[in-house]
């Protein structure tokens, strides 16, 4: 294995009814006000964010709300998420859906305490020093964006799609119920593969040097996304299919694939955020078109 540093400070909270909890494990880090993001109405009429805003409630914790956040997040909706941040003095995000949710409230929350353009970190004229604490709940696995610090957003005016990091955008706590995932179509569970299928397929292949161990450590990782998919497009609610596959998501990009290896690239990912950019597909079907022929 060649020389590396490993590090990852995300707490993970993984099991059924893990999201009753969020208030609980939010005022653990002394949070008193924050910004709930989300996307679609589909957790409100699950009822997901009643569950969250009474949590919040028990904890004495107060929230600002921010929905309509879509696939392929854009810079736009960052920057309304930003201005109620600093208009209302919160301290910390709460992504309550997927990968696009959670990568618009990084991005929130590093610009919340920036005094310039928050894209400045996507084009490399700043770096994300401090920001707002972050905390999810996920509702989609696939990114793999509960247990690292990469916010991928789309500017409109550009048509740019690029990533922002630093060591304050990893989220505090991660909150990974599969039984809030059982309701995602089979287009998207398609998807979501398809993004755990490049993660790692980039790194296995690209690498010019790549350890046994974490060899098998991918090679586990796509043959449990394989076998769990299958099971889970013919049983949408099979619990253990459903952890394991959103376990999978996790691990694909916590960067414990990058351990050891050498000169590994996420070559398929970069082409795909140009098309997605252009065009306005969901990232999952545009790694669908771009793997094969990569």
């Amino acid at each position: 294995m060649k020389n590396f540093k490993y590090y990852n400070p995300t707490r993970i909270e993984f099991g059924a009814g893990k999201e009753k909890n969020i208030g609980t494990y939010i005022s653990e880090y002394g949070v008193s006000k924050i910004l709930v993001v989300y996307g679609s109405e589909r957790i409100k009429k699950s009822g997901l964010l009643d569950t969250v805003f009474q949590s919040l409630s028990e904890k004495g914790i107060s929230y600002e709300t921010l929905g309509g956040v879509k696939s392929n997040p854009v810079m736009s909706k960052v920057y309304e998420g930003i201005e109620i941040a600093k208009s209302k003095g919160l301290e910390a995000v709460l992504a309550v859906g997927g990968g696009s949710v959670l990568d618009s409230s990084k991005a929130i929350a590093a610009g919340a305490l920036y005094e310039g353009d928050v894209w400045d970190f996507c084009i490399g004229k700043g770096f994300p020093a401090k920001a707002l604490k972050i905390f999810d709940i996920m509702t989609l696995a696939a990114t793999g964006s509960e247990m690292n610090n990469y916010a991928v957003v789309t500017n409109e005016e550009t048509k740019q799609k690029l990533s922002l990091a630093g060591p304050t955008t990893f989220p505090t706590v991660s909150v990974i119920n599969p039984e809030l995932q059982a309701t995602v179509t089979n287009d998207y569970l398609a998807y979501s593969a398809s993004d755990i299928f490049a993660h790692s397929l980039d790194m296995y292949l690209s690498a010019t040097h790549m350890p046994d161990y974490i060899a098998g450590h991918i090679e586990n990782i796509l043959k449990t996304v394989m076998r769990t998919t299958e099971i889970l497009l013919e049983d949408a609610g099979n619990y253990d299919a459903r952890a394991e596959f959103a376990w999978a998501a996790t691990q694909a990009l916590n960067f414990s694939t990058f351990c050891g290896v050498e000169n590994n690239r996420f070559d398929t990912h970069f082409l795909e955020h140009t098309l997605s950019a252009e065009y306005n597909i969901a990232h999952g079907a545009g790694l669908s078109i771009i793997m094969p022929a990569w």
